[in-house]
């Protein structure tokens, strides 16, 4: 019986060290909702890509990571929090689809909705698919996504990221064509969002970022998986973990390069 108290009490001290704060703020209710398709899915078979470079700068265990993937569940990464919603291939249209139960599940009473972020990097496979730079449709399925998380709750800040380079070889190189013709209108689309959402809408140039032959020398290829040309290899994905944290460390996209 004593065994059974001391381990009852030796339970509830450690949920007491685990409600503890960081800077002020509840640990488990400050959350961050990675959103996109493989490029925030990671490699399923054994690399999360920037996720886990993201925990490291901000700290692990300082937000709540969420999302109904878990990926990926190799031993090395148990001190991470693998919780995502990153599915690999899907365009705009069917992430969106996948967002209000996102919303419902994750973002629930008792989060700090005012320190809490979603992480969304979405485009890419719509311009791997079809002109997106002359059709409206990934743009409207974005700002629809947008629209759904400020009216699940609009104290939520939303990182969009103007989606990073290709490197894809002929013939296929067309596509990334198709995304520098697509980001500008991302960006046009997006600052216009920002007059609707004062403060909430936060835009990360992550593409300018993988264009800087400071960062990726002497081209993109330098920041990209060689064998797609689409993901982001260890360089790239600790130049977007570094992107997605300055935009969450300024709120008012001081820093994000966005505008």
């Amino acid at each position: 019986m004593k065994r059974i108290v001391f381990i009852i009490i030796f339970l509830s001290i450690c949920s007491e060290v685990f409600a503890l704060t960081y800077s002020g703020v509840k640990i488990v209710n400050r959350k961050i909702l990675p959103l996109g398709d493989s490029i925030t899915e990671g490699d399923v078979s054994g690399d999360p890509y920037w996720r886990n470079d993201l925990q490291n700068l901000l700290g692990i265990g300082s937000y709540d990571f969420v999302g109904n993937r878990r990926s990926p569940t190799s031993s090395s990464y148990w001190n991470y929090d693998m919780e995502h919603a990153g599915i690999g291939g899907q365009q705009t249209a069917a992430i969106e689809a996948r967002l209000p139960e996102l919303l419902t599940t994750y973002f629930t009473a008792g989060t700090d909705f005012e320190h809490s972020f979603v992480l969304l990097h979405a485009g890419t496979n719509d311009c791997f698919q079809y002109s997106c730079d002359v059709s409206a449709t990934a743009l409207d399925n974005i700002e629809d996504m947008i629209d759904l998380i400020m009216a699940h709750n609009s104290q939520l800040k939303v990182i969009v990221a103007l989606i990073i380079p290709s490197d894809k070889a002929s013939p296929e190189e067309y596509q990334n064509t198709r995304i520098q013709n697509f980001v500008p209108l991302l960006r046009t689309r997006l600052q216009s969002i920002q007059s609707t959402y004062p403060n909430r809408i936060i835009i990360a140039d992550m593409n300018a970022e993988f264009l800087n032959t400071a960062n990726c020398s002497p081209d993109i290829a330098a920041c990209l998986d060689v064998d797609f040309g689409v993901h982001p290899n260890t360089t790239g994905q600790a130049i977007m973990a570094a992107q997605w944290k300055r935009c969450i460390d300024s709120p008012s996209n001081q820093g994000c390069n966005g505008n």
